[in-house]
């Protein structure tokens, strides 16, 4: 749409406040499609920011009356966090703003330094060097942040018995797959061949303190990319070994109970009260601190269905600077003038996505999953967020590089109960008959509900709607982030 933001507004948005800043409670954050309301086939399109950033980061620059400036944020909406170890538990809930990464994303997506201030990318994008800031005190205690940081964490963050749900992000990394699920190298010209691959042998090299070589299966175009994310941040190894009596997987050094909490990022953890709030305040130790006017978080611990109410009416501790909106709320604060004025939208580059299960009946077919492609009325779903999201017709969303933008995609998913029905014939389900009871797993997110209940009321309401339609709703809600189907 013409007056739609462009993909990078919220970005520009933070680096405009990094610059200039505002009045605190000025612009209420709408992440209604994106962040907090869980969407079937649908990519967010409006969304807002009070939340200020550089180009890397996220609250760094707030005005203020006051000589402190201080954000109370919306980072822990989904309870207290499970600790502050981002190597072993990217799902921690934790504040990300007390680590940071080798690289790092700019309002446009491109990676740009943060602790590795330049890098080198052989011939065939097979090998990366990293360049790391030399002489640096970055991690909160004063400790330098180096190469072999990264050498010692990435092992761990692979390594099975840290249970990191996310243990496989770094598989590019040479014989990282292997050691990663713990299975021989079946190349028989390699090496290793029929071992399985130790620390030792994965493809890290710490040339100096300030040089860390990096080694890949093969080449990966994408590999900086991947570094920039926090999956990819390193933890202490000496905190994690003085509090886990020597296991360097366990995380007990990120719970807070034996003593600080260690991180290389812009803020340090100062305090957190278990299921009330958690301070932070500026690193000076962090390479680019000089630049941060931020001088405090406070992210109060709360439930998302508070959200709205911490915004609007929330004292103390228990306050937000920024809260989401689902449609409901969207509706509310635009249609007003004085609070439409607080709404700062933004395009939000995500998919919803419903994922069926194609290796368990019905959806191992491919005809099933046509037909259920079919029977999903992504304009409705737009409408019923009020215009809070886009229908999306590849993986990935538009403004994001390898963004499809091929007609053909609309046509072949479009809704049409008559597609839908006769992309079942010569099925077991033709017809709609001997459809069996599908079971949908869904993050829990109050927006969830409110879509599924749709889903599954309009699907019998709508004379628009096939026989396959109304079957395929019969959802069960379940909260779960390991499966997809049943």
């Amino acid at each position: 749409m013409s007056d739609t933001p462009e993909i990078n507004g919220l970005a520009k948005q933070r680096q405009t406040f990094l610059k200039t800043g505002f009045s605190r409670r000025s612009v209420i954050r709408v992440t209604g499609a994106a962040g907090t309301l869980a969407l079937i086939g649908g990519t967010a399109v409006s969304s807002a920011s009070a939340a200020p950033a550089s180009s890397s980061r996220r609250f760094h620059s707030l005005s203020q009356a006051s000589e402190e400036q201080v954000i109370y944020g919306r980072t822990l909406s989904q309870g207290d966090p499970v600790s502050f170890d981002w190597n072993a538990n990217l799902y921690a809930n934790a504040e990300p703003e007390m680590i940071s990464c080798l690289l790092a994303f700019d309002e446009n997506l491109n990676v740009v330094p943060d602790w590795a201030e330049s890098w080198d990318v052989n011939a065939d994008a097979s090998v990366y060097t990293f360049h790391i800031r030399k002489d640096n005190k970055g991690w909160t205690d004063g400790t330098p942040v180096t190469a072999g940081d990264f050498v010692w964490s990435w092992p761990r963050a692979l390594n099975p018995a840290t249970g990191n749900q996310y243990s496989d992000y770094l598989a590019d990394i040479k014989y990282a797959s292997e050691f990663n699920t713990q299975t021989a190298v079946e190349d028989a010209n390699d090496p290793l061949a029929g071992k399985v691959p130790t620390e030792a042998d994965l493809g890290l090299k710490a040339i100096d303190d300030w040089t860390l070589e990096v080694t890949l299966a093969g080449p990966r175009a994408n590999f900086l990319q991947k570094v920039a994310y926090y999956a990819a941040a390193p933890s202490p190894k000496w905190e994690v070994e003085k509090y886990g009596g020597g296991d360097p997987t366990s995380s007990k050094w990120a719970l807070g109970d034996d003593g600080p909490i260690v991180g290389n990022g812009p803020f340090k953890v100062d305090l957190w009260e278990h299921n009330q709030k958690v301070e932070l305040s500026k690193n000076e130790n962090y390479w680019d601190t000089e630049n941060i006017t931020l001088s405090k978080i406070i992210d109060p611990i709360y439930q998302p269905k508070n959200e709205l109410l911490l915004f609007e009416e929330g004292s103390g501790d228990q306050q937000l600077d920024l809260a989401a909106l689902d449609a409901a709320g969207y509706k509310k604060y635009s249609e007003d003038a004085t609070l439409a004025a607080m709404v700062n939208p933004y395009v939000y580059p995500g998919i919803w996505m419903l994922l069926p299960q194609v290796t368990i009946a019905p959806f191992d077919n491919l005809q099933v999953r046509q037909a259920l492609s079919h029977s999903i009325d992504r304009d409705r779903i737009s409408t019923i967020t009020n215009g809070l999201t886009t229908p999306a017709w590849c993986m990935v969303p538009a403004g994001v590089f390898g963004f499809l933008d091929d007609p053909a995609l609309p046509e072949i998913q479009k809704f049409d109960r008559d597609a839908a029905m006769a992309a079942l014939v010569g099925t077991e389900y033709e017809g709609g008959k001997n459809w069996p009871e599908v079971t949908m797993y869904m993050l829990p997110m109050r927006s969830s509900t409110t879509l599924t209940s749709w889903l599954l009321t309009s699907s019998t309401k709508s004379n628009r709607r096939s026989d396959l339609t109304s079957r395929l709703s019969q959802f069960h809600k379940r909260t779960s982030f390991k499966n997809c189907a049943s």
